[in-house]
């Protein structure tokens, strides 16, 4: 069982403020203070986009085992890199890189809530993305709805360009959508996925 008095929480430090840490995350970590927890901080950006993890982990002095990770997400690949590197200092992350990717990746964890999600079929990028292949992969969906997504996020501020589709059977919808989210997205993180639409309770519009 852990013991979350000994944990140490890893945040995001502000890009322009390296001391400080990510402003949307600045209230959890007043209430981690608040709650005599310690924290750090690690540039994201120095990991994600300067593959800098010296740099990255500069402000990690102090060797605390375990710890877990509150900030923005990452490649299964720069998570893996950052998972050492923690290590190297004495810091146990509490989710191992395999477990990280089993979360992170829908397809990976569909299996366990496929009882409780919405249907879900999906495509790998090195598999055929032709329209031909996607609208096989679609059949099962009959004409319902469907949204587009890759493994982990979504292009849902484009809404109707290159996430919904009103009709799976919609060969030219499917297309027009597809082609604008591979083209916003460049290149999907683990493939195409489609899941059958569900009309919620909308609570308000999402700020872009």
């Amino acid at each position: 069982m852990l013991k979350f008095n000994n944990m140490e929480i890893i945040f995001c430090a502000d890009p322009l403020s390296s001391k400080c840490v990510d402003s949307d995350y600045a209230h959890e970590a007043k209430a981690a203070a608040a709650c005599s927890l310690s924290y750090s901080l690690i540039s994201y950006e120095a990991l994600v986009s300067e593959n800098e993890i010296n740099f990255a982990g500069r402000r990690i002095t102090m060797p605390v085992s375990p710890a877990f990770y509150r900030g923005w997400m990452m490649t299964p690949e720069k998570y893996t890199v950052l998972y050492h590197a923690l290590e190297h200092k004495g810091i146990k992350r509490i989710n191992s890189p395999t477990q990280y990717q089993h979360c992170h990746h829908l397809p990976e964890n569909y299996p366990v809530i496929q009882a409780l999600t919405p249907k879900t079929v999906w495509i790998k990028n090195e598999a055929d993305f032709s329209i031909g292949a996607i609208m096989k992969a679609l059949e099962p969906f009959g004409t319902r709805p469907v949204i587009l997504k890759d493994y982990v996020k979504s292009r849902k501020h484009y809404w109707h360009e290159a996430c919904f589709i009103p009709s799976a059977e919609n060969e030219k919808a499917v297309s027009n959508v597809v082609q604008r989210f591979l083209k916003e997205l460049q290149q999907p993180q683990g493939g195409l996925v489609f899941r059958e639409y569900l009309a919620l309770e909308s609570i308000g519009k999402h700020s872009l």
